[in-house]
């Protein structure tokens, strides 16, 4: 696991601090403590250099051994203030997504919450337009959220007050004729991990990242709830 920048920039300035000091013409203590602080300094010091990749051989206790120490020490600050950009730059490039590339369900409502950085009102609102486009679509206002979709996505016959959606599947093809089932586990889940605690946990700040994934799962489960056809009894 790689060291800690703060920690480690914070260590090498402090023995820095320590070189200066006993380099000094007029030292601001005695130079028997100093050198004393920078041996117990060093373990530290060798094993924060190793992560950046730096080592030094001499102990430090004259100018040359003391020259290599601060030399190591430059090089390792130098990787640690770019160790971020550095891994960006050669790190593999992930995709690009775009919110408007969301289901139109979901990134709607989302959309007017998003720049006010209220995330998680965003995902709640996105999840309460997918089971109004579902009451919508079946023309059923009776139920809602996961009553809703348990009943729209069961996979028994539809009755007169019961309409269901079908998840379009070629028969006798048996990873398909497993959508329906899939489809209701999946809208299940949904609102079980992402839509309630969204809604009832008010006092839970969300940050972007776990917002985005959540929309990106009701996009999913919108596209598969517009494309399923309904079956009426």
């Amino acid at each position: 696991m790689p060291v800690d920048s703060a920690f480690a920039l914070d260590r090498f300035s402090h023995y820095l601090t320590l070189l200066d000091d006993i380099d000094a013409e007029q030292p601001p203590r005695d130079p028997t403590l100093i050198a004393a602080d920078i041996m117990r300094a060093q373990p530290t010091l060798r094993r924060l250099l190793k992560d950046c990749g730096q080592y030094v051989r001499n102990s430090g206790k004259t100018t040359g051994g003391r020259r290599e120490h601060r030399e190591a020490i430059l090089r390792a600050e130098g990787v640690l203030l770019d160790r971020e950009a550095v891994a960006l730059a050669f790190a593999a490039p992930g995709p690009q997504v775009q919110a408007e590339g969301l289901h139109p369900w979901v990134w709607e409502r989302a959309a007017e919450l998003w720049p006010g950085q209220h995330y998680r009102q965003a995902v709640a609102a996105a999840a309460g337009n997918v089971s109004l486009q579902v009451q919508v679509k079946l023309d059923r206002w009776d139920l809602a959220d996961d009553a809703l979709m348990t009943a729209a996505l069961s996979e028994k016959p539809p009755t007169p007050s019961q309409p269901r959606l079908r998840v379009p599947a070629t028969p006798g093809r048996p990873f398909e004729e497993a959508l329906q089932q899939g489809a209701l586990l999946y809208a299940r889940g949904v609102w079980a991990l992402l839509r309630n605690p969204a809604t009832h946990n008010v006092a839970e700040v969300w940050d972007q990242q776990r917002a985005f994934e959540a929309l990106a799962s009701l996009s999913v489960l919108a596209r598969l709830l517009d494309a399923a056809t309904v079956e009426r009894a």
